[in-house]
């Protein structure tokens, strides 16, 4: 969905938001959590997601609708494009100031290569101050060695112990 406003004409369904920086993973953890190979396009390019991509899927009485959020921070697009999305994201999540009623949870994945960044944190507290339950997901942790990992925890404990984490 190019304007949240669309979104608001679904039927009601729990909703999973996943949300990230650019490049971080979502669409492969989409993938990993639907069972499928290739319901999200992943892509190397930061940016790619452009839109609120809305999967549904599940038995008939236990539908899921995981929503793919634009990745926020550095984009190839640009800034005017990532304050688009930054807006879009803010209206999805909060529904222009109503509580998004069918969202059940958030992910916020945070890329273990790059730690946890001010554009990461101010997504958490974003999520914390409107009250939107969450759960912080490390991601491409197999791509660093355990002590980067333990050297990354160790310089975020403050701003991680405190959150729910997987």
């Amino acid at each position: 969905y190019a304007k949240y406003r669309a979104m608001r004409k679904l039927g009601a369904m729990p909703e999973l938001a996943i949300a990230g920086r650019s490049n971080c993973g979502k669409s492969s953890l989409i993938n990993a959590l639907t069972g499928t190979g290739r319901m999200a396009k992943a892509s190397r390019t930061p940016g790619r997601t452009q839109l609120l991509n809305v999967f549904e899927g599940g038995a008939k009485d236990q539908r899921l609708r995981i929503v793919d959020l634009p990745g926020y921070g550095w984009t190839a697009a640009g800034a005017d494009a990532g304050m688009e999305w930054g807006q879009m994201i803010r209206n999805y999540l909060i529904d222009g100031g109503r509580g998004r009623a069918n969202l059940a949870y958030a992910m916020v994945l945070l890329d273990a290569r790059r730690g946890v960044t001010a554009a990461d944190q101010m997504m958490l507290r974003f999520l914390e101050e409107h009250q939107v339950p969450y759960q912080v997901v490390l991601t491409k942790k197999d791509r660093i060695r355990a002590e980067q990992l333990e050297v990354l925890v160790a310089a975020n404990s403050q701003i991680l112990e405190q959150r729910p984490l997987c």
